[in-house]
Order: C-alpha cells, then structure tokens, then sequence
C-alpha cells in the first residue's frame, strides 16, 4: 500500500456561507388572502449569539404605498398586508435590516428583497 501525504492548508482562501441572502419572492396579483399574508422568515446568523430586531425599508415598507409589507420585529416573519395589483408594480425592491438588540449597531449588511407580482 502506497501512503501519500498531503499538503496542508495555508489558511488562504476559504469557503464562507452566505446566510443573509434570499431568493426572489412570488406573489400572485389579486391573492384573496387572509391578509396578512406570510411571504417569508429572514434571519441574521448573528441571533445564536445575541437577540436580533429586524425591520424593513423601500417602496411598499415605510415609503408609497406605505405599509404594503410589513415584518415582525422579533421573528423576522415578513407579511403582505393586501392584495398587490401586477399593472400598478410589478415588483417590489425592499432592504432587510438586522440590528442587534440595545442598538449595539447593525449585525449584518442590509439585505435586498425583491418581490414579483405574479399573474
């Protein structure tokens, strides 16, 4: 039997995991509901270590239509709070925020959440 001996690693580059990513949301235009309507759970890696408040920016969150999208502070649970029309938008750009609790500063970068209307 042959034994080889590998090199070890030099510490360079290293694989990281991207956890504060989502893919595209869907939602159909005219969704009866009940509303609110669940689209999503974000989470930060961050709440294993410390208590994390997450919040919403962009058009449908805190600029027009205001309150279209909402999210649980705590929970990271985002919402659609009503029917979404296809011919008024087609999609929504959203920005996620994890800040860790006592405004000890943001834990993780904001993160772009997209929403398509669907037909």
């Amino acid at each position: 039997m042959i034994s080889q001996d590998f090199p070890k690693s030099s510490g360079g580059l290293r694989r990281r995991k991207r956890a504060w990513v989502i893919p595209p949301l869907s939602v159909s235009e005219n969704n009866r509901g009940p509303y609110p309507l669940l689209l999503a759970k974000i989470r930060s890696d961050a709440d294993k270590v410390k208590r994390i408040h997450y919040s919403i920016t962009g058009p449908g969150a805190d600029q027009p239509p205001v309150g279209l999208f909402t999210i649980a502070r705590i929970s990271g649970h985002l919402y659609v709070t009503q029917e979404l029309d296809r011919e008024k938008q087609d999609k929504y750009m959203l920005q996620g925020h994890a800040v860790a609790e006592g405004g000890a500063g943001h834990s993780e970068d904001p993160m772009d959440i997209v929403v398509i209307v669907l037909r």
